[in-house]
């Protein structure tokens, strides 16, 4: 497995000043958990899956609940 390295953006020349990086060190998938489960993945080429192990798409979110919220946007307008 490969390392995940969290570096300030002072320590990459590719990034742009202030910023945090978290990237992983070989062409692994970055994985997110919670209770030991995988929530978020993001592929070596770049695909997230939500709910998924193989995005298929640039953001792929994926429930196997019937009627479940998939995508929630909230906000106010102007």
């Amino acid at each position: 497995m490969g390392d995940i390295v969290i570096t300030p953006a002072s320590n990459d020349v590719n990034s742009t000043a202030g910023t945090l990086n978290i990237r992983t060190s070989d062409s692994y998938p970055m994985l997110l958990k919670t209770s030991n489960v995988e929530r978020i993945s993001i592929t070596a080429a770049g695909l997230v899956g939500i709910g998924t192990t193989t995005p298929t798409g640039k953001l792929h979110v994926y429930s196997s609940i019937t009627g479940d919220t998939l995508i929630r946007a909230d906000g106010t307008n102007g």
